[in-house]
């Protein structure tokens, strides 16, 4: 088989969903290309997915697209709900690299 097979999709130690994380990916790629109302869309649509797979899926979702796109959006309010809800699940877990960040 092609070598690339065999890369694994995640270096670190928490893996995350592939439909979530392409959904996370391409929010921030159609954010960057002006499509701005897609990229909304998908970033939602990446939340409720992290809401259903659960585990570290929603601080993985919050801390890679769902802040930075509410924030991009002019979405304040939203944006301080996320970081909200960031801040409480990573001091909740125990997460104080990312809790740190959410912080900022």
């Amino acid at each position: 088989g092609h070598p690339a097979a065999a890369i694994p999709l995640a270096y670190a130690q928490m893996g995350m969903d592939r439909q979530l994380s392409m959904r996370v990916v391409l929010s921030r790629v159609f954010w960057l290309q002006g499509q701005y109302d897609r990229a909304r869309e998908l970033d939602e649509e990446a939340h409720t997915l992290a809401a259903q797979v659960g585990g570290n899926a929603q601080v993985q979702t919050l801390s890679l697209s769902g802040c930075q796109i509410a924030f991009w959006s002019g979405d304040i309010e939203l944006a301080n709900q996320r970081v909200a809800k960031l801040v409480s699940l990573t001091r909740r877990n125990g997460q104080l690299a990312l809790y740190t960040l959410a912080r900022c």
